[in-house]
């Protein structure tokens, strides 16, 4: 799945700017969380929304070949990790990748919570030697980061 995304991505990127690549991977990511988390569930026979423990053991599982850790969750945010990238030295040249991250948290969160938002602290994309992604379960208004559910993402 990652190189289609990836070569979308740069087409798009480089044809209609970032903001239109930016726009269509947040769309992949949260079409692709949304699979994933209904194979999370079926997996672990889990019904009705997940607590915040549950969300974080999810993302960890996402198996996107990233290296993903929780690093807190509890009732207000998840935060976690990244040793490395799930797209790889690709995404240097292609940092709106990261709005895939962050549309897949953004969306599991918002089934289960109503709202949520996603703070990308730092990203190996930029040049950080590891991503740190904050999963905001209780955003407020004025809030930095990409919104999803109750707001528009």
């Amino acid at each position: 799945m990652r190189a289609p995304v990836v070569q979308l991505a740069q087409e798009l990127e480089g044809s209609q700017g970032p903001a239109a690549a930016e726009a269509v991977v947040a769309q992949v990511g949260t079409d692709v969380g949304a699979r994933i988390e209904e194979e999370y569930r079926l997996a672990r026979q889990v019904v009705g929304d997940m607590a915040s423990e549950v969300v974080a053991d999810c993302y960890v599982r996402l198996k996107l070949d990233g290296d993903f850790y929780v690093l807190e969750a509890n009732e207000d945010r998840i935060v976690l990790g990244n040793r490395q990238c799930p797209f790889g030295e690709v995404v240097q040249h292609a940092p709106t990748l990261c709005r895939m991250t962050s549309s897949v948290f953004g969306g599991i969160a918002a089934r289960n919570f109503g709202d949520a938002s996603v703070i990308l602290e730092q990203r190996i994309a930029v040049g950080d030697p590891e991503c740190r992604v904050v999963v905001n379960l209780r955003p407020v208004a004025g809030e930095h980061g990409h919104r999803y559910g109750g707001a528009t993402d």
